[in-house]
């Protein structure tokens, strides 16, 4: 059977989005250009981003909300700063090296000159944590969080990024009964936040498809009426692009990664009242904090043999 005409939502070449999808970010972001350097985009347009090394195109950044609570990060100096006792990640460029002391210790050696980024998350107690610099510490950041998200820059004050929030509405051209996706991301950063890279939704939980991440697999999730109908897990290769199809039909659902095996369920009730997808994160929360490369939906469930040669 031929395959079904594509409907191509995102894509990093050519830096494309389909017509409709929203970008809504209040604030403006810090991204890689072709050149290597950290440059500011505008709020509420498209952050793309490169790889600093090569210039290569990463793909659309879609990250959660972060404050940079550490003071004029560009060059950083010791200083003196309140913590909780929850998660951080501390993250610079530069051949330094930052002592923590007070609510936490560690020793964090600068691992290169920029663009090469040293990152630390850990969890202090409750208190004031102190950055001793030693040499050369460049674009520190000191964020809530498991996971260093792209630059946010200070002077005598602490400094916010806002959310991304990328939707476009299911109009008639999505195909409520069954489908399939092929998405690619470039250098995720995995935890067990959760990161979803695309979700179509009610605007809750009680249906939807989505594609998330945990620290070890790709995860194909429907739900319909509140219930999940299917959970299909496949391991991926944290250290490199990964390339994920899923397909999704009465009890007939599928998810492959890297055109390995594919795993299946038959027993799948098919969502209703799916209203938006969300690209990079489920609702506007569970942001995928990573770059994400491609996202082209099918208005058919492919055969296994197709979502396979995709993410070949």
């Amino acid at each position: 059977m031929p395959l079904p005409t594509p409907l191509p939502i995102l894509d990093a070449r050519g830096r494309y989005l389909r017509t409709g999808v929203a970008v809504s970010r209040a604030s403006t972001k810090n991204v890689f250009n072709p050149a290597g350097a950290l440059v500011s985009v505008a709020a509420n347009t498209p952050a793309w981003d490169c790889d600093p090394a090569t210039g290569a195109e990463r793909g659309l950044l879609v990250e959660r909300a972060s404050t940079n609570v550490l003071l004029n990060s560009a060059t950083l100096a010791t200083q003196s700063v309140t913590v909780s006792a929850t998660a951080y990640t501390l993250s610079f460029y530069g051949t330094g090296s930052v002592a923590l002391s007070g609510a936490h210790t560690a020793t964090v050696a600068g691992s290169g000159a920029y663009p090469t980024r040293t990152t630390l998350t850990f969890t202090p107690s409750a208190g004031t944590l102190t950055l001793t610099v030693s040499g050369t510490v460049q674009y520190a950041q000191l964020e809530a969080g498991s996971r260093a998200t792209s630059y946010i820059p200070t002077t005598g004050s602490t400094a916010s990024r806002l959310a991304d929030a990328i939707t476009l509405a299911l109009d008639n051209w999505f195909n409520t009964t069954e489908g399939s996706a092929i998405i690619e991301a470039t250098a995720p950063y995995y935890s067990s936040d959760l990161p979803f890279l695309m979700s179509a939704t009610d605007g809750a939980t009680t249906n939807n498809v989505s594609v998330y991440l945990n620290a070890t697999n790709a995860v194909g999730e429907v739900r319909a009426g509140g219930a999940a109908q299917a959970v299909i897990t496949r391991a991926h290769n944290s250290a490199t692009t990964i390339k994920i199809g899923m397909a999704w039909k009465s009890n007939d659902v599928a998810l492959t990664v890297a055109g390995g095996a594919v795993d299946t369920d038959t027993s799948a009730t098919m969502p209703t009242g799916m209203t938006t997808l969300h690209i990079g994160s489920r609702n506007g929360s569970l942001h995928a904090d990573c770059t994400i490369r491609r996202i082209t939906l099918y208005p058919r469930r492919l055969s296994n043999a197709d979502l396979q040669a995709m993410t070949a």
